[in-house]
């Protein structure tokens, strides 16, 4: 994906983390045909590997937008994964939403979210994401 999209790594800045290093040559050959068969491969994205930084719950969250594309007024957050089972949190788009929709100026409710499962093409895409008023870290991290 990272290829495609003319990106940098994602992985390039931690010590030992290349793809060749995370994924044997059969798991990436897999991987890019899997990204080969969804629709996000003949997509020019209109952002990739976007930076954000947004305080929920008195923390300072920071982190990536793999992707953004937009489609008319609409917007799409992507994530991809590459893990085998599909079990991604949609909580984590509700923050790349609200994320998005701040750096924009744009109505969160213009925004999707959508995971795309590399490994099986699978896109599951999020069109009414909680509002980041109902996302909260109080139970998974402490401030301390």
């Amino acid at each position: 994906v990272e290829g495609h999209l003319g990106q940098r790594p994602l992985f390039e800045e931690l010590p030992g983390a290349s793809d060749d290093e995370l994924f044997t040559e059969e798991e990436m050959v897999d991987l890019r045909h899997g990204f080969l068969q969804t629709a996000y491969a003949e997509r020019a994205a209109f952002a990739v590997e976007v930076p954000f930084s947004i305080v929920l719950d008195g923390l300072v969250l920071k982190g990536r937008i793999d992707a953004v594309y937009r489609d008319g007024d609409r917007w799409e957050m992507v994530d991809w994964k590459t893990n085998v089972a599909a079990t991604a949190d949609p909580m984590q788009l509700a923050i790349y939403r609200h994320a998005w929709s701040r750096s924009m100026n744009v109505p969160a409710t213009d925004i999707d979210g959508v995971f795309v499962y590399v490994r099986t093409s699978e896109v599951v895409r999020f069109c009414d994401l909680p509002d980041i008023s109902e996302v909260s870290l109080s139970d998974e991290a402490d401030p301390r």
